[in-house]
């Protein structure tokens, strides 16, 4: 099943779509998309940029960024439980 190019852009967010998920009472003309901004419901403010270090990483073109951009699936699996929070309820052992 080909969905065909993801090139249908929101008119109010940017995000891009398959024409396919236009909102039904839109048309190929003119789509209108329910699944990114709500259909213009939803604004999230923009996103500040990435730390100096990590900008860095990303776009520098040295072997250890190279090598970061290579692993970064496994440096986020590896960090992505270490922001949750927990109660520790130290009592269980004593």
């Amino acid at each position: 099943f080909d969905l065909g190019p993801m090139n249908a852009v929101c008119p109010y967010c940017g995000a891009l779509h398959w024409m396919e998920e236009k909102l039904s009472n839109s048309s190929k003309s003119h789509p209108h998309f329910g699944m990114c901004c709500d259909d213009g419901k939803v604004q999230l403010p923009l996103l500040r940029a990435p730390p100096r270090e990590l900008q860095d990483l990303l776009q520098g073109e040295d072997a250890q960024c190279r090598e970061f951009r290579e692993n970064i699936w496994q440096y986020n699996m590896a960090l992505a439980f270490t922001s949750l929070g927990a109660n520790v309820d130290l009592t269980v052992n004593d």
